[in-house]
Parts: structure tokens; sequence; C-alpha cells
């Protein structure tokens, strides 16, 4: 390759590198003005409120997000990727989901005071009721060699049970009446999961 075919390829390059950058840039701009207008409680989440918290014109917020849907799960996967939520899911035990508890509730400690409250908007109800099945049914996968026993309603009353015990609210409420940190509440989140789950079996330790 000559030097002028070399400069080239490395211009080209790099101008696509910044082009990306921008892109990203402005996605991120976008999603961050989301999250302002979800944390200030705004009813009527909309590509107008958006353009204007962003300060970017309405076709730009179209060319990143279609719809109002899109945003709000936007930013509900900004907020699983965040707290590790993402990599627990993909956990094959239950021991391997425990062991990333803690972890995920020193994360949401962490996190913007913006993006909790927005997560915890009015807007975002719709996608967390659409997610809440993909939660129990991961409870309820990782339980299934430890409740072989229990009729098939205690299957489920368990699993919904584990499911709240690893919410952000838990977190908040051994904060606030037990005064645990992150880790402490992990831990004992876990612990009560095992003894739930019955770890005289095979496989919990």
């Amino acid at each position: 390759m000559s030097v002028e075919a070399s400069q080239t390829t490395s211009s080209g390059t790099s101008a696509a590198s910044l082009r990306d950058e921008q892109t990203e840039l402005t996605r991120r701009r976008i999603l961050d003005a989301v999250v302002r207008i979800l944390a200030g409680n705004v009813a009527d989440l909309s590509v107008e409120a958006v353009a204007r918290e962003s300060g970017v014109s309405r076709p730009t917020v179209y060319r990143y997000f279609r719809s109002k849907r899109e945003m709000v799960d936007a930013v509900g996967r900004m907020y699983a990727e965040r707290t590790g939520t993402v990599e627990a899911g993909r956990a094959a035990t239950l021991d391997e989901m425990l062991a990333h508890v803690p972890d995920i509730f020193r994360r949401y400690e962490r996190l913007e005071p913006e993006l909790r409250a927005a997560a915890m908007s009015a807007e975002t109800r719709g996608p967390s009721v659409r997610y809440r099945e993909d939660r129990v049914g991961l409870a309820r996968r990782l339980l299934a060699p430890y409740a072989q026993d229990l009729l098939e309603p205690d299957r489920e009353r368990l699993a919904r049970v584990v499911t709240v015990l690893l919410s952000s609210g838990t977190l908040r409420s051994m904060r606030y009446y037990l005064d645990l940190s992150p880790e402490e509440a992990g831990e004992l989140v876990a612990w009560a999961i095992r003894r739930l789950a019955g770890e005289r079996k095979e496989g919990m330790r």
C-alpha cells in the first residue's frame, strides 16, 4: 500500500471514528434528557419535551428513538446495565446468581439520584410490568432444582417471593429499617433465599 493510500485509509478511519463518537454523544445527550424528565415526574413524556430538554431538534430525537416507549425502554436498559442485573440474569445456577446480589445492591446505591428516580417514575411502570414476568421466570428457573418437592402453587409463590427479595425495594427497606450497608443487605438477602430454597439440598452451600 502506498503512503498516499495509507494516509487516506487512516484519515477515513479517523473520520468514521469521530462520526461514531458524535453519534454516541448525541444519543447519550438525548437519553440523559429523558432521564431528567422522568426523574422530575413529568406526566407526559414526549418527543417535544425531550428535544427541548436536550437542545436538539425533533427530527434528531426521532433518528435515535422512534417512540416514547423506545426512550423509556432505553432508560430501563441503562438502569439494568448500571446495576449489574444484566449479568445476574445470565446466571446458570442459583448460587451463581446470588453471588451477584451484594454487587447489584452496591451499584444501585451508587446510581445517580436522577436515574434512580427515573426508574421509579410513573412512565416506567408499563415496562416494569412487562419485564416482571422475565424476573419471575428467572427466579422460577434457578429455583427449579430446589423446589421439586413443592406443589406447583408453592413453587410459584417461592419464585415471586424471591423476585421481591432481589428488588431495589428490599435494599431500601433494609437500609431504612435495619441500617444495613448494601453489602450487608445483599448477604442477608442471599442467606434468606438459600434458606427459602432449602440449603440442605445438593448444590446449595
